[in-house]
Order: structure tokens, then sequence, then C-alpha cells
């Protein structure tokens, strides 16, 4: 396996194990009966890997002054969106975050790694 499909490969590991440990705890904080979603969806075009990780949580979040999301769980460095925005930053791509009261999104665009 070739440097480059290496690097492709670590940098998806860190989208979506950081992603998808998010969602999952953020559904498991949801009071039973309330609807647990967690979407995950990809595609390409025009040579660039789009992806769009949603979820359903409680509402409550924890922002900096500066607008980072900021973990709430207790002992947590609470490096996974930052971790995650720096590996998309560092091959050339763009992050972006939205959330309302319900939902949770992470919106990736990743140029092609050649």
């Amino acid at each position: 396996m070739n440097n480059i499909r290496q690097s492709w490969i670590s940098l998806l590991c860190v989208i979506f194990s950081n992603c998808l440990e998010n969602a999952i705890e953020a559904c498991e904080k949801l009071p039973s009966g309330e609807e647990k979603l967690i979407q995950v969806a990809g595609r390409i075009e025009k040579e660039q890997l789009i992806v769009k990780i949603k979820n359903s949580y409680d509402g409550h979040l924890k922002v900096s002054s500066g607008g980072e999301i900021l973990t709430t769980k207790p002992g947590s460095s609470g490096l996974g969106l930052q971790s995650v925005r720096a590996a998309v930053e560092r091959y050339g791509g763009v992050m972006d975050v939205s959330y309302s009261s319900q939902e949770f999104t992470v919106y990736i665009v990743l140029n092609e790694i050649k």
C-alpha cells in the first residue's frame, strides 16, 4: 500500500471514528422514547468527497467564545472535532458544523488525494 493511500485511509478513520463516537454518545444521552437518529452520507462530486454525518442530540452544547464546540464529558480532553478539523484542513479540505435544538450535523468536503 502506498503512502498516499495510507494517508487517505488514516484521514477517513479520524473523521469517522471521532464523528461517529460523538453521534453515538449524543444519542445515548437522549431520554427513553425520543427518536435516536444517526445518518451518514457520502458522495463523490467533481473529484471531491463530500461527507455528511447528522445525529439527534439533547440540544445542550458547550461553545467557546471563538465558536468551537467544547466537550461536555467530564475528564475528557474534548479533542474529537478539533482532531477532525485539523486532519481535514491538513489535506486541503473544509469542515462545517451546524446544529439546531435537536440535530447536530458535520459536513466535510475533501479534495481528491493524488
